[in-house]
């Protein structure tokens, strides 16, 4: 979770000016793809925001983090909501060929 009191809160597109792009040597990630990370996380593991009136902000740390989970794996072990749900369908349609 954000601390505003000890960490150095900024709007998404500026947090975008932190990480460089791994596909295009010397340019920048796009504010979308920071906001992608906010809302609809990469790899089970979302960026951490807080919604101001102004729009959603992030911190360098809260950058950090997320990078350094991405980074150790944490998020490959996670799924999303969608990956589980598709798990129990197979699973149910695996048990009813099997009459259970």
């Amino acid at each position: 979770m954000i601390d505003l009191a000890t960490e150095n809160v900024m709007p998404l597109a500026q947090a975008a000016k932190l990480i460089p792009s791994t596909r295009t040597p010397g340019k920048r990630l796009n504010a979308c793809t920071i906001w992608r990370w906010a809302t609809r996380g990469c790899k089970g593991t979302k960026l951490e925001t807080l919604k101001t009136p102004g729009g959603l902000v992030t911190s360098q740390e809260a950058v950090q983090r997320f990078l350094e989970k991405l980074t150790a794996g944490e998020a490959s072990e996670s799924r999303t909501t969608k990956q589980r749900q598709r798990d129990i369908d197979r699973a149910e349609r695996e048990l009813s060929a099997v009459g259970i």
